[in-house]
């Protein structure tokens, strides 16, 4: 990262409100149209952004950025996905008739179920890492110092993990749906 790039965010770590509108001034069209391609709307896009903004200015002060700008392009890219994700989900829920109480309830427990199921599937080491990311909340860091693994090491086997478990859950509860 730049000198320019490495004061602004210790500035920004520092609260500095105008280091925040640098940022989000040189940034903010960019983001957006890259939220734009990805979710195909606007109004979506413009979402995703507040909420990366948003994310930075209330996790500044522990905020580790080596290159801003492909920071800043991951963090839209994983917002927007989850959107994707969340609209996509809300959008099926919309088309299933009420269910009650006690459904709900049935419903959630067999989705854990099956996704403790696929988490259970992966090969060891990547399901050991998932586990600590997502359910102990360790950072990629720790996660490599504490296995003794390199970050590198820690994000593949995250995304593998995660690719696993988006391309298997759909059919892995559609298949516990008829089974029942």
């Amino acid at each position: 990262m730049g000198n320019a790039d490495q004061e602004l965010m210790q500035r920004l770590a520092q609260g500095d409100a105008g280091a925040f509108e640098t940022v989000f001034r040189t940034h903010y069209t960019l983001l957006l149209r890259y939220a734009c391609k990805i979710t195909g709307d606007k109004a979506a896009a413009e979402d995703v952004v507040q909420l990366v903004f948003a994310n930075i200015w209330e996790g500044r002060k522990r905020l580790e950025v080596k290159q801003l700008k492909p920071y800043l392009l991951r963090a839209t890219h994983n917002k927007s996905l989850t959107f994707l994700m969340q609209h996509q989900r809300q959008a099926s829920l919309e088309l299933l008739p009420p269910l009650a109480e006690e459904e709900v309830d049935e419903v959630d427990e067999q989705r854990e179920e099956v996704v403790r199921l696929l988490i259970d599937a992966l090969p060891e080491q990547r399901r050991r890492i998932f586990k600590m990311s997502r359910l102990d909340g360790l950072k990629y860091r720790e996660i490599a110092t504490q296995l003794g693994l390199s970050v590198k090491t820690v994000e593949a086997q995250m995304g593998k993990a995660l690719q696993f478990l988006r391309s298997s859950l759909p059919q892995a509860l559609k298949n516990s749906e008829v089974s029942d």
